[in-house]
């Protein structure tokens, strides 16, 4: 988190969201959850950081 945060500020960009750090506490606080685990949270991720960027490049195509 801290090395996002930099980078965050470094950019300029928002690389820093609200659903990373959501997941970060539930990864940490409840480890054992089946909904918490390692392929889950990235594939999660990854999933929705590949439809915003469709979303992204659909709107600029607009």
């Amino acid at each position: 988190m801290a090395f996002i945060a930099k980078l965050t500020q470094l950019s300029d960009r928002p690389f820093l969201m609200a659903p990373f750090g959501a997941t970060c506490v539930r990864a940490f606080g409840v480890p054992e959850s089946p909904l918490d685990q390692p392929w889950h949270i990235i594939g999660g991720h990854l999933v929705s950081a590949f439809v915003g960027l469709l979303s992204l490049l659909r709107q600029k195509a607009l």
